[in-house]
């Protein structure tokens, strides 16, 4: 490997360790604000920030190098001060550290100079406290150790571990991983497709043994020897097959065990601490936090729960949306706080924890809370609600109208547009992955969302069901109970079909018709019912026949299908058949919607011939959105500026407008105001996708009537096609 690849997997690895001392520094700078004679904490903290400092001048950060030193200094000065002011430089300690985390984890631009010169001028202020001056003798003085604990006072000591030689130790990427989870994954299949062939051996077997006896009453008077009689070699063949099937059993039965323990020890390999994913936002929430002119201090609890990487991959985008939804929605100004008996700095908690084959993970604040009659008044003047159901709604319901497509209580923008995209994003990711989402808020104490998620989303337990002649599945999780009843037990109401369950009326629905899949098969005098719970929901699900419960292992579907709505994923049976795995929550949605079609989303715009039109100056910029917007499907044309975008409106019709804000001739926030203020145009939702990230620059975006604001320095690819998704027709 060469010098370069070297320092660039060595930078690679340094922005976990830089997170991880930024965090630890932080953590150890607030022990010693409640503990400030703890000499050896002091010493602690003064390496830590030592080290990390020499750290980023090797790996070539000197910026932050720079702002390290400064802080370094300060501390410093407040060692001499018996750390005296240590409370009141905590906010620019923070800061400062927070930068040099974005910088180096997430590339942040940072005001290198400007952090400098605010850093250097800070000065503790005069307390009247007398500083003492260490002598020499003083200075090189220990602290002198406290007196061991009697056994019967402390805590058992935990176990050695063993030693772990550095020749046990190799590197092994990502990527590898998931291959080889996959050809576990595989390998599963291929045992399932082998027991397959062994139950249809002992069918042959069967037949084999009733062909004997067929054959031995037609050549009962039969003038040929035994040996050449059909009978007597009809059953040495069936002795010679049952041979073959203990051999059979024998090696299917070592393989499934072998095949046990790879996929434990494949299991294993995946699991990640939960703090790899929570680390690395603790900064970015104070530095969001700053943003917003708040205080925020981020507490984890749990951070050893280990977990599948491929769960915490789905966690990345979700957590980060709940993060700002936890900012930007729920915690109060430093001011407002306080008015309410509250810390200045607001808390934010996350918690994770394992409960049996699913992982809880809570991100709670101590904010505003929801405000129900907010939420209520604002889905009717959207026009989601009428005023007679938001009265008739209770409070549960009305906090899940957060999740809907469009929907959000701030008059201001937010990081995309402040309509509710994210926490639609976050509901829509967490159900793709077989997961659900819970809310509990209090007003003016706080909200809590609890994400619910499977530990592992390769192979899992399925109910397996068929429905007009085809085979579904759904995660047992999700299951609350099967049953058959009779038809007589379902009951009409104004809303559709409904069943009653331990005394509860919940809806009910025909797979075949929420499917689209036409009539269904004849079910005679018992009809076989799945009653499916998601979140806080139920629904009895009619099927035709029920097949059992399996392990089967689930793949994602591929780009082609990935617009799929109510899909989880796919699975192979023994038998090379593939079936689709249904989501719980989308089959209620759809159920909730009428019978919404639970059919592939980008056919049915495809049918559409969808346009966008994309309004862009930069020739990078307009290329990487063209590429984006071309592989949904999508028909794209460009403009360079407002003027040429105008031009082609009169000729074309478009379903969707994409545009810079910073243009020359006619900038995106006119092209938008004069798009809004036409009767032709006012319909085509604008997305604005800009660098111009400030609270300011937002607000014109809403003013003028954008429906989305994206800011290039946060631009994920991910984010981009679900905003895009949402606003087409």
């Amino acid at each position: 490997m060469n010098a370069k690849k070297t320092r660039e997997l060595l930078r690679e690895k340094f922005k976990s360790i830089c997170s991880e001392r930024v965090n630890q520094s932080i953590d150890g700078f607030r022990a010693l604000i409640k503990h400030a004679g703890d000499n050896e904490a002091i010493d602690s903290l003064m390496r830590e920030i030592h080290t990390l400092k020499g750290e980023l001048r090797l790996m070539g950060f000197a910026d932050g190098g720079k702002i390290v030193h400064r802080l370094e200094d300060r501390l410093r000065d407040l060692h001499d001060n018996d750390f005296a002011q240590a409370e009141a430089f905590l906010d620019l300690f923070t800061e400062g550290l927070d930068s040099v985390a974005g910088m180096v984890v997430r590339d942040t631009p940072v005001a290198i100079e400007a952090l400098a010169q605010k850093i250097d001028q800070w000065q503790a202020k005069p307390t009247g406290r007398k500083t003492k001056k260490k002598t020499g003798a003083q200075k090189s003085k220990k602290t002198k150790p406290a007196p061991k604990k009697r056994a019967a006072d402390s805590p058992a000591a935990p176990a050695a571990k063993p030693e772990t030689k550095m020749s046990d130790m190799v590197r092994v990427s990502g990527a590898g991983l998931d291959q080889l989870g996959d050809l576990a994954g595989d390998l599963f299949t291929s045992n399932l497709r082998l027991q397959e062939l062994s139950a249809m051996v002992d069918e042959i077997i069967t037949e084999t043994k009733q062909l004997e006896e067929s054959l031995s009453r037609l050549g009962q008077h039969s003038p040929t020897t035994t040996e050449d009689h059909p009978a007597w070699r009809c059953q040495e063949l069936a002795h010679k097959l049952a041979g073959y099937r203990r051999t059979q059993h024998d090696r299917i039965s070592a393989m499934a065990n072998s095949l046990d323990q790879v996929l434990e020890h494949v299991r294993e390999l995946r699991l990640l601490p939960v703090s790899t994913l929570f680390d690395l936002y603790r900064s970015a929430a104070r530095e969001l936090a700053r943003e917003r002119g708040k205080k925020c201090a981020v507490t984890i609890e749990g951070e050893t729960t280990l977990v599948d990487r491929s769960v915490l991959e789905a966690l990345n985008e979700v957590l980060l949306h709940l993060i700002r939804n936890a900012i930007d929605h729920g915690l109060e100004d430093p001011a407002g706080r306080l008015r309410q008996n509250k810390t200045a700095a607001g808390k934010l908690l996350l918690r994770a924890r394992l409960v049996g084959d699913r992982i809880l993970i809570d991100v709670e604040d101590d904010g505003a809370g929801i405000d129900i009659k907010k939420v209520k008044t604002t889905a009717v003047q959207n026009g989601l609600l009428t005023p007679e159901a938001a009265t008739a709604m209770g409070n549960k319901t009305a906090m899940q109208m957060i999740f809907r497509s469009g929907f959000s209580t701030l008059d201001t923008a937010s990081e995309i547009s402040g309509r509710g995209v994210g926490m639609d994003v976050v509901q829509t990711k967490i159900q793709e992955f077989g997961g659900a989402i819970r809310i509990q808020s209090t007003l003016n104490l706080g909200t809590c969302f609890t994400i619910d998620l499977p530990t592992s989303i390769a192979i899992n337990r399925v109910l397996l069901f068929q429905v007009a002649g085809q085979t579904f599945a759904l995660l047992a999780t999700f299951v609350d109970r099967v049953e058959r009843i009779s038809p007589a037990a379902l009951m009409k109401t104004s809303g559709g079909m409904a069943l009653s369950v331990d005394q509860k009326t919940i809806p009910a629905g025909d797979a075949a018709d929420l499917l689209h899949l036409g009539i269904a098969s004849t079910r005679g005098d018992q009809i076989a019912v799945v009653v499916v719970h998601h979140g806080e929901k139920m629904f009895a699900l009619i099927v035709d026949r029920l097949l059992g419960e399996r392990e089967l292992t689930i793949k994602p579907l591929g780009s082609f299908l990935s617009g799929m709505r109510g899909v989880t994923g796919a699975a192979m049976q023994e038998d090379g058949t593939v079936i689709l795995v249904l989501h719980a929550g989308e089959l209620i949605a759809s159920a909730g919607r009428g019978g919404a079609p639970a059919r592939p989303r980008l056919a049915e715009k495809s049918r559409r011939a969808q346009r966008v039109l994309l309004v862009e100056d930069s020739l990078v910029t307009r290329q990487l959105e063209h590429n984006i917007l071309t592989a949904m499907g999508l028909q794209v044309s460009e403009a360079q500026n407002g003027i040429e975008a105008l031009e082609l409106l009169n000729k074309q019709t478009f379903e969707l407008i994409i545009s810079d804000v910073e243009m020359p001739e006619l900038d995106g926030y006119e092209l938008t105001r004069r798009l809004k203020q036409d009767d032709r145009w006012m319909q085509i939702p604008v997305i604005l996708v800009t660098t111009r990230g400030s609270s300011e620059d937002r607000r014109m975006g809403i003013e003028v009537g954008a429906d989305a604001y994206i800011v290039k320095s946060d631009f994920k690819k991910e984010e981009f096609m679900e905003t895009v998704q949402r606003f087409l027709p």
